[in-house]
């Protein structure tokens, strides 16, 4: 079964279209293995509230007996296909795209809506218990576009866009993304993590 879901997910990716939708949905039964700090409950995808739709909710637990808490993790999710940065015309500069930075911006926002309703309450959930957990976007072949908009893969052998991308990328994570617990993923990097024999392995470790 868990290959089942490993094949899905990454058939989907594979395709390099938005679909975000249906990557999300695939990605569904896997999300126990994303990054997390506690047990794992339960997954609630497409979560409609008042100011839209979170694409992933994680519900967690920590503790035990009557020290348990519950958390929720709202994930936020772009297409495969979205790119993560944009070099700036005539500089050594990557910026975000407007794709990233609407991801940061829904994250952050449909989390601050959870901390002033109820809507979570059902699954145990209190307003204090809401999280930023992490977007995905992107995969090795949309890391960065040019000027142009034109879509571009490189790994770490070429030097100087991986320099910059690094740089890029380690200074939203320094200043933005830790600080709040955020992690930003690519696609390439979430099947890594689901893929079947990650699973296996990991699950042994903590025996």
């Amino acid at each position: 079964m868990l290959d089942d879901h490993f094949n899905k997910l990454q058939s989907l990716v594979d395709q390099y279209h938005d679909n975000e939708v249906e990557c999300g949905k695939a990605l569904e039964p896997l999300v126990q293995y994303l990054p997390r700090s506690g047990r794992f409950i339960q997954c609630k995808g497409e979560f409609t509230h008042s100011d839209g739709r979170v694409d992933i909710i994680i519900i967690e637990e920590t503790g035990l007996g009557q020290m348990q808490h519950r958390y929720a993790n709202v994930w936020e999710l772009k297409s495969p296909r979205k790119a993560l940065f944009t070099l700036r015309k005539g500089s050594k500069i990557f910026d975000p795209t407007d794709d990233l930075v609407q991801a940061e911006s829904q994250l952050i926002q449909y989390v601050y809506h959870f901390t002033l309703t109820d809507d979570l309450r059902r699954y145990g959930v209190e307003r204090d218990s809401v999280r930023p957990r992490g977007i995905i976007i992107g995969t090795s072949k949309s890391i960065c576009r040019d000027a142009s908009h034109a879509q571009e893969e490189f790994s770490s052998s070429d030097d100087f866009k991986w320099s910059l991308y690094t740089k890029a990328l380690g200074s939203r994570r320094q200043f933005l993304y830790t600080p709040a617990g955020i992690q930003l993923m690519t696609w390439d990097e979430v099947l890594k993590m689901v893929e079947p024999r990650s699973v296996i392995h990991n699950e042994l470790r903590q025996c």
